[in-house]
């Protein structure tokens, strides 16, 4: 979607221990492919669009937006920071494809809803839990927003419109 892209934005909130484990992971990964990353800090919901805009002032080509509580209740501010400097969003939150972003790769809540729902029966039943492994949710799905890339002059290649699990148009 945006191979030209070498520096990655994104929000996080110290307080949120998730976050902060996210953020390390991605400028882990980030420095091994040769990317920059610029994280900057919001602590309450009316922080967060200041700390986008911030974010949208910094250079950076793409908003790479980690999951937290904070970011995902505030996401339409994010959104509308991105859209005003038409700065993609790639996000892991399947809610925030509907709200803006263009790319999301995330786990989809309700599918490990009904996968836990599943595993609840079948204790329920009578099997024993503690002879039930346990096997983390792994499923991942790809969402595209096509409106929302058209709407920064975004092209989303058909190839990977072909992969998505759902396409917002």
């Amino acid at each position: 979607v945006r191979p030209d892209a070498r520096v990655l934005g994104t929000l996080f909130v110290p307080a949120e221990v998730n976050m902060v484990y996210h953020r390390d992971q991605l400028n882990e990964v980030a420095r091994k492919l040769d990317f920059k990353v610029v994280a900057l800090a919001a602590n309450t919901s009316a922080d967060v669009a200041d700390a986008a805009l911030a974010l949208t002032s910094q250079r950076i080509d793409v908003i790479c937006q980690l999951p937290g509580n904070l970011t995902a209740a505030a996401f339409p501010s994010i959104a509308a920071a991105a859209n005003k400097a038409k700065l993609p969003i790639f996000a892991f939150q399947s809610s925030q494809a509907r709200y803006g972003a263009v790319v999301v790769l995330a786990r989809d809540y309700d599918d490990a809803g009904r996968e836990a729902g599943l595993l609840a029966a079948r204790v329920m039943r009578g099997e024993n839990p503690g002879k039930i492994p346990f096997i983390p949710y792994s499923k991942t799905k790809l969402i595209l927003n096509t409106k929302a890339a058209r709407h920064i002059g975004l092209t989303i290649p058909p190839a990977l419109i072909k992969k998505a699990e759902e396409v917002i148009r």
